[in-house]
């Protein structure tokens, strides 16, 4: 053998000593490979579905939004009609403060005309007895 047939036959130990020792290496590689692959494509679907979902929360923050706005202006609303409401209890508080006093007014009045017709009955029944007293009939009248 030759120097030169001895160096290719100990290139081709090596070589098979090489390939032999880096085949576990190689089929842990692969599988980590395959596994980091797997990974990938999970983290790719998470991906998607965390852009869906921030899609959606965008979406319901804008409507939640409007929501917002819509309740602010209908508070407002709320508090001019509260406004509205409030100058109208006062003005029907001053009316039945009138109102009241006009029914007081009413009562007294009322009092004060039962008084005259009984105090005209008292009258009617006197010219009547003084008017018989006299002598008067009711022709003569």
């Amino acid at each position: 053998m030759t120097d030169n047939d001895l160096i290719k036959s100990i290139r081709d130990v090596v070589k098979v000593e090489i390939e032999t020792a880096l085949k576990p290496i190689k089929k842990t590689l692969d599988l980590h490979t395959k596994t980091l692959d797997r990974h990938t494509e999970i983290l790719d679907l998470h991906t998607e579905t965390l852009e869906l979902h921030t899609s959606k929360l965008d979406r319901h923050t804008e409507i939640l939004d409007l929501h917002t706005s819509k309740l602010d202006r209908h508070t407002e609303i709320l508090d001019l009609h509260t406004e509205t409401l409030d100058l109208h209890t006062e003005t029907l508080d001053r009316h039945t403060s009138k109102l009241e006093s006009i029914w007081d007014q009413v009562v007294e009045l009322s009092e004060d005309q039962t008084e005259i017709k009984d105090t005209l009955k008292t009258y009617n029944k006197r010219i009547s007895i003084t008017e018989t007293q006299i002598g008067l009939s009711s022709e003569a009248k």
